[in-house]
């Protein structure tokens, strides 16, 4: 059922061995078929030790890559494997496994070949500082006006890829921000995207990517990224 053998699962973790059990736990009881790949990126806690206890595949970085380097390793390995579906999934808990079947439905059944897990058409159970709010906007306009239809969740961590947009994920995902310039990649090479809504929980600790001027500054960053692929083509 949902393809499960053909999918690869992949969370990034950096530091994440009291959280990423729970995660990986909760992926088996909502997609038991799945297969599980964590990119360890240059953690300094036992998140390495802790994934190998608990049976997951493991690629573990020498030096720190980033969320975007450690996503596009991802997809590399599973490109390279030949899994028809990758999902990627948060390390720290927000992103609610229970969802999973619905990203892989968006994808066999609907005909997707890049499906977002929106949390604006889902529940979300916490609020978006302004800063993030701004940029989150401002990628939403340039992502939508390149797709061809309004996108809502243009930095959403929760994300399926299928067949057809795997080989451009494994080359071309960015290192930063990599979410709305790959749903941008996508799209110009004509493949199709979709979204679903999903369950997000509130961030426990740490920070968001997004500062004041970040959420300025990336818009503009990946409209000259995307202004580039139209040139290309």
């Amino acid at each position: 059922m949902h393809n499960e053998s053909k999918t690869l699962v992949i969370i990034p973790a950096r530091n994440e061995a009291q959280r990423i059990p729970v995660v990986i736990r909760s992926i088996r009881d909502n997609l038991p078929h799945c297969e599980i790949l964590v990119v360890e990126d240059g953690s300094t806690d036992d998140t390495v030790a802790v994934v190998r206890s608990l049976g997951a595949k493991i690629v573990s970085l020498p030096i720190s890559l980033g969320y975007g380097g450690a996503i596009r390793v991802g997809f590399q390995y599973a490109a390279t494997k030949g899994y028809r579906y990758a999902v990627t999934m948060d390390a720290d808990g927000q992103h609610n496994a229970g969802d999973l079947p619905t990203i892989i439905d968006g994808l066999s059944r609907d005909g997707n070949d890049l499906v977002i897990g929106s949390r604006f058409l889902g529940e979300a159970t916490y609020s978006i500082p302004a800063a993030r709010r701004i940029g989150m906007s401002l990628f939403s306009v340039i992502t939508s006006a390149v797709v061809g239809k309004k996108i809502t969740d243009t930095t959403s961590g929760f994300m399926g890829v299928g067949p057809r947009a795997l080989p451009l994920a494994a080359e071309y995902c960015a290192t930063d921000f990599p979410n709305a310039e790959l749903i941008c990649i996508v799209a110009t090479n004509g493949c199709k995207v979709g979204e679903v809504p999903v369950r997000i929980h509130e961030r426990k600790d740490g920070k968001s990517m997004f500062t004041f001027w970040k959420a300025f500054y990336y818009p503009f960053k990946l409209l000259l990224a995307v202004s580039m692929v139209l040139l290309r083509k």
